[in-house]
């Protein structure tokens, strides 16, 4: 055979054998494509193996309920009962009694109160405590522990004082600082 034909023989061949690999390229292809997609299965075939709700009956583990017992209504008046209708002028009479003496009891409370109350002691003891330092805020915290007096006794005498009050930071997690008021 002359060289001409022999190429165009041996070309068909390897033309032959790539769309022969094509081909199997593409079956290959498609194979892989469908196998790597979830199954189609009908509506309901997996319904004999899952399950979708569960009820368990406990009534054997619990104890049974006591019976209640009914209350009857006695229709007799029990002996020695001190209920009887009152005169409304003496109900009158006593609530008006009450009301003077729980004013009486207020006001014996409230000068109990306010005789406690030390405020110059309070005031006088923060500011020699600032008076350490007066250059140095102090928290309340530290003025209540060194002062060893309560927080609501430290509030009071630093709120009512002549003291200079700072927060630094949000509201609710920084300290008030106390110092000795700016001299003019």
């Amino acid at each position: 055979m002359p060289e001409a034909q022999r190429l165009q023989v041996a070309g068909e061949a390897l033309l032959g054998l790539a769309e022969l690999c094509a081909a199997r390229a593409s079956v290959l292809i498609s194979e892989w494509e469908e196998g790597d997609r979830d199954p189609i299965v009908e509506r309901g075939f997996f319904a004999d193996v899952v399950r979708q709700t569960m009820a368990v009956d406990l009534s054997d583990l619990l104890e049974p309920t006591p019976p209640r017992q009914r209350r009857t209504k006695s229709t007799s008046n029990p002996a020695g009962s001190i209920a009887a209708p009152v005169d409304k002028a003496a109900v009158l009479a006593m609530v008006d009694q009450l009301a003077a003496d729980d004013q009486e009891t207020q006001k014996q409370i409230i000068f109990a109160t306010a005789h406690s109350e030390d405020m110059t002691r309070w005031t006088a003891a923060i500011a020699h405590c600032l008076q350490a330092a007066p250059d140095y805020p102090v928290s309340i915290a530290q003025l209540s522990q060194s002062l060893r007096i309560s927080w609501v006794e430290v509030w009071l005498g630093v709120l009512l004082g002549d003291f200079q009050l700072e927060q630094q930071g949000e509201f609710y997690e920084a300290p008030v600082w106390v110092k000795l008021p700016a001299k003019a």
